[in-house]
């Protein structure tokens, strides 16, 4: 009789039980296997049945005496490090096998079930102790975070449902060995479950594999074309990111993405990479080249977008990369920058695109297959099996508290190759004659040229009221100044329309005004003459224009000149003193007071400076010839008597009339000078509505002795009122014995309170005035003496004449005495000696008169040298006689007293210049 067949279920369930026992304890586990053995050796069945029941018997027993056998190790597959001497860049995880896995697929008509499990693996079907020997590989860069591998179990109808996850700790990986071991199955919150789970052998391996290297162009490291010249480029490839969160949820299912671009923003200067749709670790290679002089105290702006079409742009982090270090050497640099990510938070808590999201991701869909048993009631009943007391006794660690295998979470990672070049395109060239001056280079410079080029991050004036930014993004031009002039970016929160005053030596210019920028491009050149740059110093102040108030103070340059006197041109960039400058601070500054230490505000904050070329040149327009023969010294050998003085021109000026309608400034001046030396008057001709008047007025007053100083005025001539004085200076004219030409500035100085002028120390605004001065002999104003007085045909015999001749007075004073509105005087010479009395004719309204006339006395020696006399200068007047005998004396211009012994015995008589003690008159 044939033994009987065992049930098909039954046999299933054993081989279930055997082949992968569950998560039972062991006892159980074994009861059950007995009571299997039992039903299948009591099952009834025909005349083969017996042979069936006694090979299912031994099989079991096979299957049982297999499972009690120590496990065996797992052959490992081949895993090394390709490079252990370059940078480790890729994780492997070779996923080997599983044991006492959970039964999550249930049997209806039996204790007994399987299990379907996977882990980025391929499927194992009907099993809890799965072995796959699969590998994978994952791009790392960082180790950060953990390593979350997930296991789940395969439904065709249904959704995957979760067995557990293992949790590596990437940082334990650092030493570049490969780490292999059972991991337990954790909960979904990284905790221990109640239950356990089973465990999952895996092997990892941190090392560096050259197929996930990501290349930078070879062009970003060659040899630089133009590498002698200064670098005013940074060069910038942005490489790629890692481990970005997802802005955009996703509309099916959990996760989410992003749809990543990076802004490269330096200088006001804007570069972005294309959008790469549906990316958490993004790969761009985008190279560009931005503008960058004079960066080495700055940053360079790198933030991550997340783009969108609909709306706004959401940024995802940010970073501030600094440049010092780069500015000074070169070499190309490429790293890791860690994003600073948004305080705002994104549209849904995404999952970030690390190891972790790679490995931990929604399992993928079912492949078609038979139907499957619905499990929703093993799972009800695998819940009823669960002790309350056992639920009870367990201990529960706190909700705040982190599970005891979390780690750190990984960052977000932006990767960049930064260098600076040159770029001949960047090269903001300066117009053509504004500095490059060729001729004239052995004639004396007289002028300072300045251009002001451009400034960049300058402070904010005017917020703007809704907090915007600029002005959007910017058109592409095709000339390179063109697109600098149009550029009005400015950083978020308000602008300024900036322009620069500069001040030298008293002379003011300023340049054009840019609208809406904090980067401006002025490109104007200020002319400042300047015949000398020792002890002056250029200031620059940058103001903010109003329409309806003042300008605005936004920083200052102070320059000191001396390194210009080589003629060479020189262009830089000044960093802003944002304190105005005080009244009492000195006129020119030392090389080691001009730039004082300033410290940055912050990362991605930089000082705000402006560029500026200088060269002192000659400009032959500012050379006025002097008058023909103004200054020419016709008889160098004989006396001279004359000085000669041309009033060239004034510089700077103040503004004495007050006009917003006249001049630039607000108003102008009228101006003339005059000048006096021993009591002679000249003046020029008046300039009208000039602040710097050229004159060239020649001049001519008679000196025979260089013993006083020119006086020289500047007024402001007024046709209603009188002149207003301006300013004054007072010229030694000493230097002149010389008999050169002698040529210079003269400062301006103002009038004390109780009379004078104010000390040439004292800084004043008040203009400078160019003049040339020459002493000469001049022929005409010589006149000869009589003959009767030189000539004396007895000069071996004593003297018993004295002959005295009066010539000619000068400069007498003039009485109250007017005609027709002038003052004028009839001057008349009495001499009185030994008693006897000697007039002159009178001369008619004469301040200069010419008398030539002769007296002789009959004296002896010792007369001679005891007598006194007198010489008295009376202004004729009808009442003379009257006011004489009432003894006023206002009649007297003025009287000399001398001794007649004075005079000498020479063949030519003597001659000299008597002043009298009563005015400045001299005869």
């Amino acid at each position: 009789m044939a033994p009987a067949t065992p049930p098909a279920d039954a046999l299933a369930t054993l081989a279930a039980s055997v082949a992968a026992p569950g998560a039972e304890e062991v006892v159980e586990r074994k009861e059950r296997r007995k009571s299997l053995l039992q039903r299948v050796i009591g099952g009834g069945g025909g005349g083969g049945g017996e042979g069936r029941r006694r090979s299912s018997v031994a099989k079991g027993r096979k299957s049982l005496l297999q499972a009690r056998q120590p496990e065996a190790a797992a052959e490992l597959p081949e895993m090394y490090d390709n490079g252990p001497g370059d940078a480790a860049n890729c994780v492997s995880v070779v996923v080997l096998r599983g044991r006492d896995f959970r039964v999550m697929d249930h049997n209806l008509f039996s204790k007994g079930g399987s299990s379907d499990p996977f882990a980025k693996t391929s499927i194992k079907k009907k099993t809890t102790a799965p072995e796959w020997h699969e590998r994978l590989d994952l791009s790392c860069e960082h180790l950060e975070g953990m390593l979350m591998l997930k296991v789940y179990d395969w439904d065709q109808l249904s959704s995957p449902d979760f067995m557990g996850t293992v949790a590596v700790k990437l940082e334990d990986l650092g030493e570049r060995e490969q780490c292999r071991g059972w991991f337990p199955l954790l909960n979904e919150d990284l905790r221990a479950p109640d239950e356990p789970r089973g465990d999952l052998e895996i092997a990892c391996l941190f090392h560096h594999d050259p197929k996930r290297v990501v290349a930078v162009p070879e062009a970003f490291f060659a040899v630089e074309e133009h590498a002698k010249k200064a670098a005013n480029a940074l060069r910038v490839v942005v490489v790629r990111a890692t481990n970005l969160p997802a802005m955009d949820a996703s509309l099916i299912g959990r996760g989410g993405s992003s749809d990543p671009f990076v802004e490269v923003a330096l200088g006001g200067e804007k570069r972005r990479t294309p959008h790469i749709s549906k990316d958490l670790n993004p790969v761009w290679l985008a190279e560009f080249d931005v503008p960058a002089e004079d960066v080495a105290d700055g940053f360079l702006e790198l933030r991550c977008f997340d783009y969108d079409l609909a709306s706004g742009d959401d940024l995802i982090g940010s970073v501030n990369v600094p440049l010092e270090a780069l500015h000074a050497d070169r070499t190309p640099v490429r790293a890791w920058y860690e994003l600073d990510l948004a305080t705002r938070r994104p549209k849904s808590p995404g999952k970030r695109g690390t190891l972790l999201g790679r490995l931990s991701s929604t399992p993928p869909a079912s492949p078609t297959k038979a139907a499957k048993t619905s499990k929703r009631k093993s799972r009800i009943a695998a819940a009823r099996k669960k002790s309350s007391e056992n639920l009870a006794e367990t201990p529960q660690p706190p909700e705040d508290e982190p599970p005891p295998t979390a780690a750190a979470p990984s960052k977000s990672r932006l990767e960049v190759a930064l260098r600076m070049v040159h770029n001949p395109d960047y090269v903001l060239h300066l117009e053509k004659g504004l500095l490059d001056v060729k001729s004239y280079k052995t004639k004396k410079p007289n002028e300072l040229r300045v251009v002001v080029i451009r400034g960049k991050h300058l402070p904010i004036m005017d917020r703007n009221l809704l907090g915007g930014g600029g002005q959007g993004r910017k058109r592409e031009r095709n000339s390179q100044l063109q697109r600098l002039l149009s550029r009005s970016f400015s950083t978020r929160g308000g602008s300024a329309d900036p322009y620069v005053e500069g001040e030298c030596d008293g002379t003011e210019r300023r340049t054009k005004v840019v609208k809406r920028s904090l980067f401006p491009v002025w490109m104007d050149m200020l002319c400042f003459p300047m015949d000398e740059l020792r002890g002056h110093s250029l200031h620059l102040n940058v103001m903010d224009q109003d329409n309806v108030s003042a300008a605005d103070f936004m920083g200052r340059l102070e320059l000191p000149l001396g390194s210009l006197e080589d003629r060479n041109a020189q262009r830089a960039w000044h960093v802003l003193r944002l304190d105005e400058r005080p009244e009492e601070e000195p006129e020119f500054l030392d090389e080691a007071d001009a730039h004082p230490p300033v410290k940055p505000t912050g990362p991605g904050q930089e000082l705000p400076k402006v560029e500026v070329a200088m060269r002192y040149v000659h400009n032959p327009l500012l050379v006025h010839e002097l008058p023909k023969n103004s200054v020419e010294d016709p008889n160098p050998r004989k006396a001279a008597n004359e000085l000669r003085v041309v009033f060239v021109q004034a510089r700077n000026l103040p503004i004495m009339d007050r006009n917003a309608l006249i001049h630039r400034s607000g108003g102008s001046t009228d101006p003339f000078l005059v000048a006096t030396l021993d009591g002679d008057e000249v003046s020029t001709s008046v300039k009208t509505k000039a602040l710097d008047p050229v004159w060239l007025d020649a001049r001519q007053m008679p000196v025979e002795v260089l013993d006083d100083d020119l006086h020289v005025e500047c007024f402001d001539h007024d046709e209603t009122s009188g002149p207003d004085f301006v300013g004054a200076c007072v010229i030694s004219i000493r230097e002149l014995a010389d008999r050169k030409v002698h040529r210079g500035w003269f400062q301006l100085r103002g009038r004390k309170a109780g009379g004078g002028l104010l000390p040439a120390t004292t800084r004043s605004h008040l203009g400078r005035v160019e003049v040339a001065m020459r002493w000469v002999h001049n022929p005409k104003l010589v006149v000869p003496l009589p003959t009767d007085l030189t000539r004396d045909n007895f000069t071996n015999l004593e003297a018993n004449e004295l002959r005295v001749c009066v010539i000619r007075c000068r400069n007498l004073k003039v009485l109250d005495r007017k005609i027709i509105g002038k003052k004028v005087v009839d001057p008349y010479v009495e001499i009185v000696l030994v008693g006897t009395t000697y007039k002159t004719s009178v001369k008619k309204r004469d301040v200069n008169p010419l008398f030539m006339e002769t007296r002789v006395y009959d004296v002896n020696a010792v007369e001679v040298c005891d007598a006194p006399l007198q010489i008295t200068v009376w202004d004729d007047d009808e009442l003379r006689s009257e006011r004489e005998a009432a003894g006023d004396d206002d009649a007297r211009v003025g009287a000399v007293r001398a001794r007649a012994a004075t005079a000498g015995r020479s063949g030519r008589g003597g001659t000299s210049w008597a002043t009298p003690t009563r005015s400045s008159s001299r005869c």
